[in-house]
């Protein structure tokens, strides 16, 4: 496994920021933008969590991992079609209308994929290690529900309010915790994963959090206005 080039990180950077420049001045360009951005993202963040487990492990990743990257870029990019409505657009009787529209169900695919991952490396993890299984299982748990409530979160399932905040509370307030004392016990410092799969975390929730139900596409800005 590579490194990530700085150069890939860079661009990455770059048309993040421009991205958020364009979008919050109201500049127009801000959806294409956001699609390069997205790109970059869903490349170099996988990409990036890869190169960590593998100086981390001292060998080649498994398939369980790149697998797991794979879902992650898969999903980055599911949210930025998810955001900019990734549909052609026309036009009936002076009404904007979508003439194409990619079906719901693509987007669930990711997910999907993601919940198969959790039991698949917990289960690698275990058979590694036979210590912390308790742990992975809490965390494994946790990130499961926060998988589901996102899904209920945008199909209006019942109870997809509760799910999300006991995800997240298995998670934030059981799985870390435990995860840290681990590592004082150890006399260990978190590792550089752990902390990235912190930082993923709370950029994820945010991002999704904060364009939840906002207006975003051109279409969307019309059909506001009407």
């Amino acid at each position: 496994m590579e490194k990530p080039s700085y150069l890939l990180g860079y661009f990455t950077l770059f048309f993040t920021a421009l991205y958020a420049v364009f979008k919050f001045t109201l500049l127009p360009g801000a959806n294409v933008i956001m699609i390069i951005a997205g790109v970059f993202i869903a490349i170099y963040f996988p990409l990036l969590f890869l190169y960590q487990l593998q100086i981390r492990s001292k060998k080649q990743n498994m398939l369980v991992h790149k697998f797991g990257a794979l879902m992650l870029s898969l999903i980055i990019l599911t949210v930025v079609f998810r955001f900019n409505d990734w549909s052609l657009m026309g036009f009936k009787d002076d009404q904007a209308i979508r003439i194409f529209t990619l079906p719901s169900w693509i987007y669930i695919i990711p997910y999907t994929g993601v919940l198969v991952f959790i039991p698949w490396l917990i289960y690698t993890n275990y058979i590694e290690n036979k210590k912390n299984l308790a742990i992975d299982i809490t965390g494994g748990l946790g990130l499961a529900i926060i998988i589901i409530s996102l899904i209920a979160l945008d199909y209006h399932w019942l109870y997809r309010k509760l799910l999300f905040q006991v995800s997240n509370g298995i998670f934030i307030l059981i799985y870390i915790p435990l995860q840290i004392r681990k590592y004082r016990q150890l006399n260990k410092e978190l590792s550089r994963t752990f902390q990235i799969l912190i930082i993923a975390y709370i950029l994820v929730i945010f991002v999704y959090l904060v364009y939840w139900r906002s207006a975003i596409t051109y279409l969307d800005v019309i059909e506001s206005m009407q």
